[in-house]
């Protein structure tokens, strides 16, 4: 999925960048100084310059657990970004929408937080990148 998103970088904004938070996108989990140990890794970050927009984590189960979501939120609100997406598998039965809103969290810092369906049994992949681009596009 981060490949995807590479490959479609045109679609965002010049000067966009989408990271990986595993490798070039990773930060101390706190900010700094800090006692607190660990990283913030989420599996995809987009941002533009220091301005971070949207987080998101794939997650290869069908339903998420409040763990799921406190850790998106977590990541989010690390980074200062004002997004959060769970990227799942879309069971075979769902017919709703790709992209659900599923909450927002915060007064004075705000995070609004998505579940967006992939289907990874679709027989044109390409056109599911493409969906899934055009999603976290409208979110930026």
């Amino acid at each position: 999925m981060l490949n995807s998103l590479r490959a479609n970088r045109n679609k965002f904004p010049e000067g966009t960048s989408i990271l990986d938070g595993n490798k070039e996108g990773r930060k101390k989990f706190f900010n700094q100084p800090s006692f607190g140990k660990g990283d913030a890794k989420p599996d995809i970050i987009i941002k533009k310059q220091d301005d971070y927009h949207i987080i998101a984590d794939a997650k290869y189960k069908l339903k998420t657990k409040d763990t799921d979501r406190y850790q998106v939120i977590s990541h989010a609100l690390s980074y200062g970004a004002s997004v959060a997406v769970l990227i799942l598998p879309k069971e075979e039965s769902y017919d709703g929408a790709n992209l659900i809103k599923i909450g927002e969290v915060g007064i004075s810092i705000h995070i609004d937080v998505y579940e967006y369906y992939f289907d990874l049994s679709s027989n044109d992949l390409l056109s599911e990148e493409k969906l899934l681009v055009e999603a976290l596009y409208a979110l930026y």
